[in-house]
């Protein structure tokens, strides 16, 4: 990941001002009110409608889909393995016995609390404050998830796999059950996965993609109306002041259409897992112009 271009995302917003200015008081003020309408028109539309069809995309083939790709990857005796690899990465020299570590697992009760008291115990002396305990007990659980996230779907809904368990505390009182019940069949474990920790990256790309492409189809049909309007129109001579007041709405136009370039890098930068050279978001930070646009966007 690099920051060496930052510059080019300012020179992008530039040049979208600049063209916006020149078509403006080039075409007058009748036109570029217009224009500035479609563009306008066309952001809030995709804004608005880009949420649900994400929603409906993420409900359906896509969520059947990365479950079953879950279900081939995960089975009971590899996620105690690896839990119990991750747990004892903690620093705290302990050695997990399986046939214990799955009693506290269902033992009733909150899981989180059950596991750190078993390893609490495991030498006959407390290895750490409880609530740390409980703490770690909870990132290694998200450690486990996120990397087989990370094999089967990618590494940015494995990134947002980790985020969502470390937000939602009480995510493994639901999941681990039924990965140690029925160990021959893992597919509702495999959707609570998908649809809890996986479903919320494909609905940002989801929505991103959906946006660029109302916007885009939006946009270039009241542009083709437009101009097929005034196509059939004979003429009409453009003063001066019309002139400048089409570049003053051309400066206008301008603001959504950086916003739709935006949304283009931000979609780059989540395929690319913030780690492409070009496109990553340490790069737009450093910018002067385009980083509003794109903080504006992050709250979207």
């Amino acid at each position: 990941m690099g920051t060496q271009f930052w510059w080019f995302y300012d020179v992008i917003a530039g040049a979208i001002l600049l063209i916006s200015i020149f078509a403006g008081s080039k075409s007058g003020v009748k036109k570029s009110v217009f224009y500035f309408a479609a563009a306008l028109i066309s952001v809030v539309v995709a804004m608005l409608m880009s949420d649900t069809i994400s929603e409906n995309l993420c409900k359906g083939p896509i969520s059947s889909s990365n479950s079953r790709k879950i279900e081939n990857e995960i089975d009971t005796d590899t996620f105690v393995a690896e839990y119990i690899e991750e747990l004892e990465d903690m620093g705290y020299s302990i050695r997990i016995d399986a046939s214990k570590f799955e009693k506290a697992l269902k033992k009733e009760g909150n899981i989180n609390e059950n596991v750190a008291d078993y390893i609490n115990d495991i030498n006959g002396h407390n290895v750490d404050k409880r609530d740390i305990v409980i703490e770690k007990v909870r990132e290694s659980f998200g450690i486990v998830i996120s990397d087989t996230v990370s094999r089967t779907i990618g590494r940015y809904a494995a990134i947002t796999a980790a985020k969502t368990i470390k937000e939602d505390t009480e995510s493994m009182q639901e999941l681990i059950p039924l990965l140690l019940t029925d160990e021959e069949n893992m597919f509702p474990a495999a959707g609570v996965i998908a649809d809890k920790y996986v479903s919320p990256a494909y609905k940002v790309i989801g929505k991103l993609v959906a946006f660029l492409i109302v916007f885009a189809l939006l946009f270039l049909i009241i542009m083709v109306s437009l101009n097929a309007f005034y196509g059939d129109r004979k003429a009409e001579p453009v003063g001066m002041a019309s002139h400048i007041t089409g570049g003053i709405f051309g400066i206008l136009t301008a603001v959504p259409l950086i916003f739709a370039a935006a949304v283009c890098v931000r979609l780059w930068a989540v395929m690319g897992n913030d780690e492409m050279l070009f496109f990553n978001n340490a790069a737009v930070d450093k910018t002067y112009v385009f980083r509003y646009f794109y903080e504006f966007l992050m709250k979207f």
